[in-house]
């Protein structure tokens, strides 16, 4: 093979590598960052229901991104005071260590 021929080549082979990364880099896309959730409880948007018969009764549970279906749900807790300390296990704030 000619050394022209062995240059053409390479030539082509380099041109098509950089094609191709111009090409992926074109369709790769930054992640949009989501706008932070700020609400309080006291929001009139909100829609409270009911918690599922495991927690303790008054619980009040509203959706504030996604679908209840799906993963990646947050979600807004309203539970009457000293009612879960006793009934799951959890520790009052006294107790904890820091």
């Amino acid at each position: 093979m000619s050394h022209l021929t062995l240059i053409s080549r390479l030539l082509q082979a380099m041109f098509l590598f950089l094609l191709s990364i111009i090409g992926v880099s074109a369709f790769a896309q930054a992640p949009v960052p989501e706008q932070a959730i700020m609400q309080s409880a006291d929001d009139a948007q909100l829609k409270w229901g009911p918690c599922p018969p495991f927690l303790p009764k008054g619980c009040a549970i509203a959706v504030l991104h996604g679908d209840p279906a799906k993963d990646n749900l947050d979600v807004f807790f309203k539970v009457p005071a000293k009612s879960l300390s006793h009934s799951i296990g959890i520790l009052p704030q006294s107790a904890w260590c820091w």
